[in-house]
């Protein structure tokens, strides 16, 4: 039987734990998520220093930028807190030929470095960015509230894509991290329908950092509503309606 003392005996060592692969927007960042440890007791951060290098061993992130490949150079920063055992790299401006594999290497003051080989991390580039995921509550009824999101993902937390729409009322942002680097941003817009919203279009517009746009689109289909006159008597409301140049009014009909 181990005792107690022999049963809490951890033992350390040199481990990474980084994605695979991160997708990244061209021209936008990306935040490659890292943590690591290392044997030997706790150090003081500032007895730790980051590193990040390709296979080829040619820095992309190093504290002495003379050290760092020039077209990394003012582009990459470490975002992880090294007294935390955090590594988590930035890159900005991302670029098609940022794609990696990277590595991450430690540097401890009594001399001990080391590069976590075993646990690579490449990025995987997208020229455009996805267009995004627009739902709608149905059904939509005149005078009530509709309830619509619009939802994108991303790599950059640091500089989030702007969601917008076409159409009054309140809305609400709302951010969630998910696992290998990406992020999941929605945003819901809450408004009253009338009559003069069937037919046309609620337009959800994602603006990137660096400038890329891209818009999803939905017809609103909006159908009569009912409602009761006090009385136990059924109202029921048609939708204005356009065709050669005319409008149909709202009409009330008593279904009793």
């Amino acid at each position: 039987m181990c005792s107690v003392s022999e049963a809490h005996v951890q033992v350390s060592t040199w481990s990474a734990h980084v994605p695979g692969t991160v997708m990244a927007l061209q021209g936008s960042c990306v935040v490659i998520p890292c943590t690591f440890t290392y044997p030997g007791r706790e150090r003081k951060q500032s007895d730790l220093t980051a590193m990040w290098h390709t296979k080829d061993h040619a820095f992309i992130y190093h504290p002495d930028i003379g050290e760092v490949l020039y077209r990394f150079r003012g582009r990459t920063s470490l975002v992880g807190d090294l007294g935390r055992k955090n590594c988590s790299l930035k890159i900005d401006r991302v670029q098609r030929i940022d794609g990696g594999p990277f590595i991450f290497r430690l540097a401890i003051d009594d001399g001990e470095k080391f590069s976590y080989t075993k646990s690579e991390v490449s990025i995987v580039v997208k020229d455009r960015p996805d267009v995004p995921l627009l739902t709608v509550g149905e059904p939509v009824k005149v005078g009530e509230t509709v309830s619509a999101s619009c939802s994108v993902y991303h790599s950059c937390p640091s500089n989030p894509p702007l969601l917008s729409w076409n159409h009054v009322g309140t809305h609400s942002v709302h951010s969630e991290k998910l696992p290998g680097g990406q992020w999941r941003m929605v945003s819901v817009l809450l408004f009253t329908s009338s009559v003069s919203d069937h037919k046309k279009p609620l337009t959800c517009t994602t603006k990137y950092w660096e400038g890329k746009t891209v818009r999803s689109s939905r017809a609103l289909n909006v159908k009569l509503a009912q409602w009761h006159n006090g009385l136990g008597q059924g109202l029921l409301a048609t939708t204005p309606l356009r065709t050669s140049g005319c409008r149909r009014v709202c009409v009330c009909k008593d279904h009793s």
